[in-house]
């Protein structure tokens, strides 16, 4: 028999897919499972608004929460490409497939991920964790803020992804009993969800009393045992200008109207819905047991860089290997408040992305950072990152990536004297967009791997 797993807080499971629009989910992707992440510090900052009034015993009225400041980290202990594609695509918005697969080859591919891209990728996204305490969190609206790599001898690379949060709620995906082909959502955090403190959240059900081709009437309720509640019109719309609909619970009762955070419920316009078809979320997971894992597809391979052959090509030519390095990529990505509710409005992307880091080895004779900062001059970083796992019909490529910043501008000073044992040297960089027509743009991630199309619905198979 299976053992139900206890609480481990190492247990998780990331998923992410594109969303068709800022905020509705993509129903013809399906959820790709990230196996390799260190860690997540997705979360909400909430605003503590403080109050103040006279009063007899000098004591402050309670102070109150305003809006939630969603987002966080994602972290990576080893840079895996093949896993990680997604966070670039959401930085940088744009890939290249040049040539196609690669030489010979059927089942080997390069793409390069660009700003400049001639494909453009969906600009937001949606994750989901799940851990085995039972509950879900969802994110939607989903951008990528910015991205920080670490490389160093002797060690892998380390990437820690920002992203930037629109929304969250802590429902699960619609489960449909009927023959209907259109696929309701639900967001919003609910307030009076829990019975009684301590208990286990409801499920949240939907049936299909009336449809027609702009309305749907709908009667809902709370948990599997409660009685449908009275019909109610909800209309339909589509991804680009969508229509959340407050949703009530058996009683009648408005679901979060307290909280500042409706539950709210999104119809489309496309597919059909059935009269007598139910639709349920779940508002928990369901209990992890060893012989039963939850995810529905295996997991993708765990292939993660191990080797990183690091050089960057002075303006002269010169090759130079360097012993470690960090870089960092920020967009504008940021959310955007209004007055009423608590959570974002939107999230949006203005202003400029940089790329800037720095770059440190040891001296050696016949090379200086020095000249190179005095004289302002520009240069070539190129970032080789390597998995040494075969891959394609040939067997003659790898899974990796490739990092090229063709315009490096160096800013700041060079190291100075330390010790007796070494005199290190170092530079401070930012890359910029190149007159370079193969690398136009301040930094391309290139990838091999057997993906044909990274807009594919199961590209990440």
């Amino acid at each position: 028999m299976s053992e139900v797993i206890r609480f481990n807080p190492a247990l998780g499971l990331y998923r992410w897919r594109f969303e068709s629009a800022p905020g509705v989910a993509n129903e013809a992707g399906r959820w790709h499972d990230l196996n390799n992440f260190k860690g997540e510090k997705i979360g909400a900052n909430s605003l503590l608004v403080p109050r103040t009034a006279l009063s007899r015993g000098g004591m402050r009225p309670q102070s109150l929460i305003g809006k939630l400041e969603p987002g966080g980290d994602t972290e990576f202990d080893a840079f895996q490409p093949r896993q990680e594609w997604p966070f670039w695509a959401l930085l940088l918005h744009g890939y290249d497939v040049p040539g196609g697969p690669l030489a010979g080859e059927t089942a080997a591919y390069r793409h390069k991920i660009h700003r400049l891209g001639a494909s453009a990728f969906p600009d937001t996204a949606e994750i989901r964790l799940d851990r085995n305490t039972g509950q879900i969190t969802r994110y939607r609206e989903v951008r990528g803020g910015g991205v920080q790599l670490k490389l160093a001898g002797k060690q892998l690379v380390s990437t820690m992804y920002t992203t930037v949060v629109g929304r969250f709620d802590y429902w699960g995906d619609a489960i449909q009993t009927g023959t209907g082909t259109a696929t309701p959502e639900l967001r919003g955090v609910n307030a009076i969800n829990n019975p009684a403190p301590g208990s286990t959240p409801l499920d949240f059900y939907m049936k299909v009393t009336a449809q027609t081709s702009t309305t749907v009437t709908v009667t809902t309720k709370r948990g599997v045992s409660a009685t449908y509640g009275a019909p109610y019109v909800i209309p339909r719309s589509s991804p680009a200008a969508p229509v959340w609909w407050l949703v009530l619970d058996e009683n009648g009762v408005a679901m979060g109207q307290f909280t500042g955070i409706a539950t709210e419920v999104y119809l489309p316009a496309s597919g059909t819905f059935v009269v007598n078809d139910e639709f349920h979320w779940p508002a928990v997971c369901p209990d992890w047991t060893t012989g039963s894992p939850t995810w529905p597809y295996a997991p993708p391979p765990m292939i993660a860089v191990n080797e990183v052959l690091s050089s960057y090509a002075v303006a002269g030519g010169q090759i130079l290997n360097f012993d470690t390095a960090d870089l960092t990529i920020k967009s504008g990505a940021e959310t955007k408040h209004e007055f009423g509710g608590r959570m974002p409005s939107r999230t949006r992307e203005w202003g400029f992305q940089t790329v800037d880091g720095k770059i440190a080895r040891e001296e050696q004779p016949g090379f200086s950072f020095q000249p190179y900062l005095v004289e302002g001059v520009p240069f070539d970083i190129v970032i080789n990152l390597s998995s040494g796992v075969r891959l394609g019909t040939s067997g003659l490529y790898d899974y990796n990536g490739v990092l090229t910043m063709k315009n490096v501008v160096p800013k700041g000073k060079t190291n100075s004297v330390e010790g007796e044992k070494s005199l290190p040297g170092g530079i401070d960089f930012e890359a910029n967009s190149s007159g370079d027509s193969t690398y136009p743009s301040d930094i391309t991630l290139e990838t091999q791997n057997e993906i044909p199309s990274l807009l594919a619905a199961d590209a990440f198979a």
